[in-house]
């Protein structure tokens, strides 16, 4: 048998990007048992003050430095290093590979809200907040999410992530209309949608997609002018800004605190396997993993944006589409507290 060795030595790479995921990949193989490929990581801080963010402070692996190299020096180095480029010497100097960078949603308290015992929901009469965050390029992925407050809980009824194609307006909304056909299995007949449709992209494509909501009365539409002066266009969706995602943000980082957030035991999803022959199915469980996991990688980018992308491709469609349901449903309860009576 022939064994072929390939080693690839660098420095640890930053977090977000293709090689950060695939050294992740390589950790969780490894702690699987699979080394096919297999990770080994030389670092002069030790895991224990990794663990506690004191790697930069450590120096329980400084007999690992060349005798060569001045201890000395090395130390000055880094009680010279300014406080915005810690995590680089932490990287390229003491070769820390990152976990995490700094996000706005707390992995335990996303985890929390994923494994809280689902919820069943019986005889919605109350408003079912519909986000969608529809394709922003040629061909990207829609996000759709579904909430319902039952008893000050946050009940997620429904989510999906769907690659499409933006031009392909009649398969965007014959999955809109699968997901919303699913979405009235789940909360009942009584229980009016409230589309919350984003329209950055197009007014035109957010407006398809807001009709398509007709065939399933009951639908209240809140975004109005007269309610909304700003950050909406009126009887159709809402604008995503800045100061908007910021509060989004706030009020979603406030519900997984208080511990608001539950799923229901039946979700509604979508996926292309509904709509397209040959393609593969997507499980409810793999979308409630996914929205967990781009709620895990929300965060400010280099270029000051709120995000979950990555340069590996990963995206945030379902994160944003679920808190802009949260962040509007809030705004328009408070705008007009007897909005259960309206839809009513």
């Amino acid at each position: 048998m022939c064994v072929c060795v390939c080693v690839c030595a660098a420095t640890p790479p930053p977090v977000g990007g293709f090689f950060s995921a695939f050294v992740d990949l390589i950790k969780k193989q490894n702690a699987d048992g699979d080394n096919f490929f297999y990770l080994e990581n030389h670092s002069l801080s030790c895991q224990a003050c990794i663990e506690i963010d004191e790697a930069e402070r450590c120096t329980h692996n400084l007999s690992y430095v060349p005798p060569w190299k001045s201890l000395l020096r090395f130390n000055a180095m880094r009680h010279l290093i300014p406080k915005k480029q810690e995590e680089t010497f932490r990287q390229e100097v003491m070769g820390v590979i990152e976990s995490r960078p700094q996000v706005y949603f707390p992995p335990k308290l996303v985890d929390a809200a994923v494994q809280r015992q689902r919820h069943v929901l019986r005889g919605v009469t109350s408003p079912v907040w519909v986000g969608i965050d529809p394709a922003g390029h040629a061909v990207s992925d829609m996000g759709i999410s579904a909430i319902v407050y039952v008893d000050g809980m946050i009940v997620v009824a429904g989510a999906a992530s769907v690659n499409v194609a933006q031009s392909d307006v009649a398969g965007v909304l014959a999955l809109v209309k699968v997901f919303l056909r699913r979405l009235r299995e789940v909360v009942g007949h009584r229980a009016p949608f409230v589309p919350v449709v984003e329209v950055n992209g197009s007014e035109v494509y957010a407006a398809s997609i807001t009709k398509a909501f007709a065939e399933f009365a009951p639908v209240y539409m809140p975004f109005t002018s007269d309610t909304f002066p700003s950050c909406i266009v009126s009887g159709v969706g809402v604008r995503t800004t800045r100061d908007t995602k910021a509060m989004m943000v706030h009020r979603m980082y406030a519900s997984l605190t208080e511990g608001r957030v539950v799923f229901a035991k039946e979700i509604a999803h979508v996926c292309k396997a509904d709509t397209t022959p040959k393609s593969v199915g997507v499980s409810q469980q793999d979308h409630i993993t996914e929205l967990a996991a781009q709620l895990k990688r929300m965060r400010d980018t280099e270029k000051n944006e709120i995000s979950g992308k990555t340069s590996g491709g990963e995206n945030d469609d379902i994160a944003i589409a679920f808190m802009q349901s949260v962040y509007w449903s809030a705004c328009v309860m408070a705008a007009l507290p007897d909005v259960n009576r309206a839809c009513a």
